[in-house]
């Protein structure tokens, strides 16, 4: 295993394939087939170890660039700026952000929706591991609070992919050239969003 990562846990489930899972807080999961042998995991650590301080590599990078705020401060529109309230409670800082999120894409769906002719439903905000927004087939849209700590122009790109998906509830070519016209830094913001989406 590389050296270094914070964390490093092993489990075995009833899974066909070994993986391995390495995040920005430098913690290390892998998780073993119930048929592997000491040898099959040993040779299976051996092959993954290259990508494995890769990405270790690759998050240190992340949080040596990344906004570092002081126990009163946090991340709002990658900006570090003052807060009220013990930004060392979990709880209460997730409460902030659903807060200023809520408020936010009420108000910046309405306005881009307008702008470029979409009609849309509710907006919801939600806490999800792994997608940063959703749009239904009854038109109803739900944002992850965390990209209030993203640039504006990465928020504005996810708010108009998924009033994109209004029109077009897939991710084929007629989407993609509607967002591009109607984002046309929508690029750049996915190349953000897929260097430091892991930070937020």
């Amino acid at each position: 295993m590389p050296p270094d990562p914070q964390v490093v846990n092993f489990e075995r489930r009833r899974v066909k394939y070994a993986w391995i899972y390495v995040n920005y807080k430098l913690e290390v999961k892998v998780v073993i087939p119930l048929r592997f042998k000491e040898a099959d995991i040993a040779a299976f650590i051996r092959a993954k170890s290259p990508w494995v301080q890769k990405k270790l590599d690759h998050f240190r990078k992340l949080q040596t660039t990344a906004p570092a705020p002081a126990s009163n401060e946090l991340v709002h529109f990658d900006k570090i700026v003052a807060a009220n309230f013990d930004t060392s409670d979990p709880s209460a800082l997730e409460k902030w952000y659903r807060a200023e999120a809520k408020k936010h894409f009420a108000q910046r769906v309405a306005e881009l929706a307008s702008y470029h002719g979409f009609t849309y439903n509710r907006i919801s905000i939600r806490s999800a591991k792994t997608r940063w927004g959703s749009c239904s087939a009854k038109k109803n849209l739900s944002f992850n609070w965390r990209l209030m700590k993203a640039p504006e122009y990465v928020v504005d790109y996810l708010i108009l992919h998924e009033l994109a998906h209004t029109v077009v509830l897939n991710h084929s070519r007629r989407f993609w050239q509607l967002v591009a016209k109607v984002c046309p830094r929508y690029e750049e913001a996915k190349a953000w969003l897929k260097k430091n989406g892991p930070m937020l």
